[in-house]
């Protein structure tokens, strides 16, 4: 056999063969089961190959070389049945059509999904277009579509033709999430607040507590908060659903943050809390040894949540969010952290000169006036004498608050005494049982209605007080005597101004208000210590301060007076008795 083949090579001009297989493959022995030509029609017609994909044969192949492919294609395995040489086995050919066949089947992938569907990452069964899905369908819910975007690039574009397409829609959602932001910010504050204030210890039994801590603590600096209708609102929990209710528990957290520190009862609720509310502690101390501040901090950090976005806060206007920047403003203070104070207070004084307030009375004396108007006020007299009450209380406490944190040139006086065209506020017993009272101007002016005041309070005789004392903190803050031109018992020196106005003070007052331990009892019976100690507590400290300008710190060898204002002895002769 090995002669014949060598005689016809020589006899015959042999051609190559068109096929990629190697030479080894072809000189391999015989597989006995591959000779078997069972493989099916349609793998046979599946391993066909294309006509380009072979290699260009030479011209002239001869009919002896198309016998030794005819010859070896049951000798070798991967020989088609085809007649075809250099041709794939029918196993490989099957391997390869299953492959294929596998992509064909793969279930096609819905073009649009549904919102729902797309938030829960599951398939959408849909008719396409605007129909519902199967899954809407079946749990009852609006089935909605998003809106028609383009097509990302593919992957084999380059990154240059790609990013045109792309910056355009994020651009288009980073505007859409920045015009929802403010709506959306403000929503999520009022459901905060709403979530901090249901916690179950927070009892009506807890809030009767916390708000007689709060009139003994605060309701000086802070005496716009009417009790009996605040705790009305908390036992019946009128204020739920209405639209005013998200403002008043601005307030009632305002009250929580001040109080909560001398509560024990409502620390250790506090600080057994979860941290999911109170990860955002401002106050170092608070974080590693959880106690009294602690609990002050928290509800804190849970007011200037529920006040909302910057912008909203800015935008947002009312009586209930001045009064919570001023218990901001006062917490802060007793924090000593006086620049967080305050700009708090800032805030809430610019608020209540936008809203009017040191011109209410005039404003609603025009309201009622008014003939549509006069019978609505004849009818909710009580309601109205409430308001307007704390409205007057509220800027009353601005006033108060800027009077006792200015200090100098570094923190000037926010609000002048002439702008303060309300009465000053009535007495405990007139508010609480919404009394119609005139107590007077702080300082009247030509114009004002001369109506006699038939209403004397504590807190009104502190408001002044307060006047004098910002005067002595200026005059002590600027330089005192050393920017004194006359001694201080000349009748034009400042000294000699403020001394007079603080002992007119003490003079005036009456005999139920002065100093004296029968004077305490009568107060602390009624619950009002807190503004009679602070009244005479704020007097000592204005004689102190006025009287220390000249003092000697070391009265060591000090025959005579020193330092400015320089006098001779002429004027040192004159000079009274005391001085």
């Amino acid at each position: 056999m090995p002669g014949l083949v060598s005689r016809l090579c020589k006899s015959t001009k042999i051609g190559k063969i068109a096929s990629q297989l190697h030479i080894q493959s072809i000189l391999s022995p015989t597989d006995p089961e591959g000779g078997k030509s069972n493989a099916s029609p349609k793998a046979l017609t599946t391993s066909k190959r294309k006509l380009e994909e072979l290699s260009s044969a030479q011209e002239g192949t001869s009919s002896v070389s198309i016998w030794h492919a005819q010859h070896d294609e049951h000798s070798r395995p991967d020989v088609g049945d085809d007649n075809s040489p250099g041709r794939l086995t029918p196993a490989t050919s099957d391997e390869k059509a299953g492959r294929r066949g596998s992509r064909i089947k793969q279930p096609i992938r819905s073009s649009i999904a549904c919102l729902r569907c797309r938030r829960s990452k599951i398939k959408c069964d849909n008719d396409g277009g605007n129909s519902p899905c199967d899954t809407c369908v079946k749990g009852g819910h609006q089935c909605q579509y998003p809106e028609a975007v383009p097509l990302p690039p593919k992957r084999n574009d380059s990154p240059t033709a790609g990013k045109p397409e792309k910056e355009p829609q994020q651009e288009k959602k980073r505007t859409r999430k920045a015009d929802d932001t403010s709506k959306w910010g403000s929503k999520r504050s009022a459901v905060y607040a709403a979530e901090v204030l249901a916690y179950p210890f927070l009892t009506t039994e807890l809030w009767d507590q916390l708000l007689n801590i709060y009139k003994l603590h605060y309701a000086t600096e802070l005496p716009f908060i009417h009790l009996p209708s605040l705790k009305e609102k908390i036992s019946s929990g009128s204020g739920q659903g209405k639209e005013d209710s998200s403002e008043l528990n601005l307030v009632l957290l305002g009250i929580l943050m001040l109080t909560a520190r001398f509560h024990p009862d409502l620390v250790r609720y506090v600080t057994h809390l979860p941290n999911q509310h109170g990860a955002n502690n401002r106050s170092s101390a608070s974080k590693t040894k959880p106690g009294p501040l602690y609990a002050s901090d928290f509800f804190a950090t849970a007011l200037t949540t529920a006040l909302g976005p910057l912008r909203t806060v800015m935008d947002t206007l009312t009586v209930e969010r001045i009064q919570s920047f001023l218990m901001l403003g006062l917490f802060e203070w007793s924090q000593e952290n006086d620049s967080s104070a305050w700009m708090y207070l800032g805030i809430a004084i610019r608020m209540a000169k936008l809203r009017r307030l040191e011109q209410d009375d005039r404003r609603m004396a025009i309201l009622e006036n008014q003939g549509p108007d006069t019978k609505r006020f004849g009818q909710k007299s009580p309601e109205i004498a409430i308001i307007r009450e704390t409205r007057r209380r509220t800027m009353h406490s601005c006033f108060i608050l800027d009077r006792l944190m200015s200090c100098g040139g570094e923190r000037p006086l926010s609000i002048a005494v002439e702008s303060m065209l309300i009465q000053l506020p009535c007495s405990e017993t007139a508010f609480d049982l919404s009394l119609q009272v005139c107590t007077g101007l702080l300082q009247p002016h030509e114009g004002s209605s001369q109506q006699k005041i038939n209403d004397d309070s504590t807190l009104s005789r502190f408001v002044k007080l307060v006047e004098i004392w910002g005067e002595i903190s200026k005059y002590s803050s600027m330089g005192g005597r050393s920017q004194e031109a006359h001694p201080p018992w000349d009748t034009k020196s400042t000294f000699y101004k403020l001394r007079e106005k603080i002992i007119a003070f003490d003079r005036d007052l009456p005999d139920t208000f002065t100093l004296s331990r029968q004077n305490y009892y009568r107060h602390d019976n009624h619950q009002a210590t807190n503004t009679y100690v602070s009244l005479h507590m704020l007097a000592s400290v204005c004689h102190i301060v006025l009287n220390r300008e000249y003092l000697p710190f070391l009265p060591l060898r000090c025959p005579r007076p020193q330092g400015p204002p320089i006098v001779n002895q002429t004027i040192l002769n004159f000079a009274p008795d005391r001085f």
